[in-house]
């Protein structure tokens, strides 16, 4: 028996935690430039937002499933939920302030898409030659965009939970 709480929004919590302190700078100092910069923690951020949004959806489907896919966990959503998720996570990312091979059009089923396997390539990136794909080569980017989807996620769930 464990002493404290497994639901899987709780865990998922955690998840959502963890990202936020490995994004939050630390180590805050002037560069030899007199700028001030701090580090964070991007990998370790990335895995831990990616696991938490799948837990998110896992939460709101009705199926047990080992996919990490978020793509496919998405497309297991209630219909409604979908659409409600689409609206308000694509109106904030029109306030993105990049440029994609979207071509701007900053849709969130295509950003989904590209992101659906973040946790398996990034917990393994150290496997990898080099960072490939939409994200691969921008990590300020994936983080902006889980710093749209996470709070996002994370309401939805919470009101549309199936797995308590």
């Amino acid at each position: 028996m464990y002493d404290f709480d497994v639901q899987i929004i709780k865990i998922a919590d955690d998840f959502f935690e963890a990202y936020k302190r490995c994004i939050k700078p630390q180590n805050i100092h002037r560069d030899d430039y007199g700028r001030t910069v701090g580090y964070a923690v991007n990998v370790p951020a990335i895995v831990n937002a990616s696991f938490a949004c799948e837990l998110y959806f896992k939460n709101m489907i009705n199926e047990k499933t080992k996919n990490h896919n978020l793509k496919f966990l998405y497309d297991k959503l209630d219909e409604k939920i979908q659409e409600e998720l689409e609206t308000k996570i694509s109106q904030e990312i029109t306030k993105l302030n990049y440029e994609t091979e979207i071509n701007c059009k900053k849709d969130f089923v295509k950003y989904l898409d590209d992101i659906s396997d973040t946790f398996v390539f990034w917990r393994y990136i150290h496997e990898k030659n080099k960072p490939t794909g939409f994200l691969g080569k921008r990590i300020n980017e994936c983080c902006q965009l889980f710093d749209i989807i996470l709070p996002i996620l994370k309401e939805l769930s919470n009101r549309n939970a199936t797995n308590n």
